[in-house]
């Protein structure tokens, strides 16, 4: 953060391709860095859903929105996205490094930094927008879930452009769910230089760095340019 931004190439992206009026989602918004960027670019008129299943920063994440005035349109929810909705299921992260929380599906040891709470959770299929135009998706390890209860949202949102952090390693069947993702979209990656281009499915499925892709129909806004 010495410089003012976090992950530059990703502000850079939402800077070019969220504009005034749109509805936009962010899945696990941590303490609300990339809310707050969202909230300031769709404006009063546009709507924010933010979702942290972890209460602490939840907390945090809700003194962030209200203390930057965005309260009116920006709604911060603790809800787990999964598969399904209304589901209870736990969910562990570190008290130290509180930004790698997990669901758990079973019985696991937690270590000494661990705390554990329930959630509840939320297929985004029962969203209640009838459209989305931007999702930036944040979910470690919980990305299949997810995936398996979208299907009806991206039905009614054409024009939606999502920005899925990937990594193969978080996956029980990696290859199975970028082949349901290509089945939709044009398999793209955002690169360090705020760059999209096409992915290499055999590369995303060794590498243990974690892949940004940029899942849409719609071709990204380009450097130079600006929606709206």
């Amino acid at each position: 953060m010495m410089d003012g931004y976090w992950e530059y190439w990703i502000t850079d992206f939402m800077w070019r391709n969220i504009s005034k009026n749109m509805t936009v989602v962010d899945l696990g918004a941590n303490f609300g860095y990339y809310t707050m960027l969202m909230a300031d670019l769709v404006g009063p008129q546009g709507k924010v859903l933010a979702f942290e299943p972890n209460l602490r920063l939840l907390d945090l994440l809700q003194r962030n929105v209200d203390i930057n005035g965005f309260t009116r349109w920006t709604r911060c929810v603790s809800k787990a996205i999964a598969g399904r909705t209304g589901a209870r299921l736990k969910f562990r992260a570190s008290v130290l490094d509180p930004k790698n929380g997990s669901l758990m599906v079973g019985p696991d040891a937690l270590g000494a930094d661990f705390v554990e709470t329930e959630v509840e959770t939320l297929a985004l299929n029962d969203l209640d927008v009838d459209a989305v135009d931007f999702m930036k998706v944040d979910v470690e390890g919980a990305e299949e879930a997810l995936w398996s209860g979208i299907g009806r949202l991206l039905q009614r949102s054409p024009r939606i452009k999502i920005l899925l952090e990937f990594n193969a390693f978080r996956c029980q069947d990696p290859q199975r769910l970028l082949d349901e993702i290509a089945a939709v979209f044009p398999l793209r990656q955002l690169d360090d230089d705020a760059v999209v281009r096409t992915a290499d499915p055999s590369r995303l499925l060794v590498s243990r760095e974690d892949t940004m892709l940029y899942l849409s129909k719609l071709e990204p806004v380009n450097f130079g340019q600006r929606l709206g």
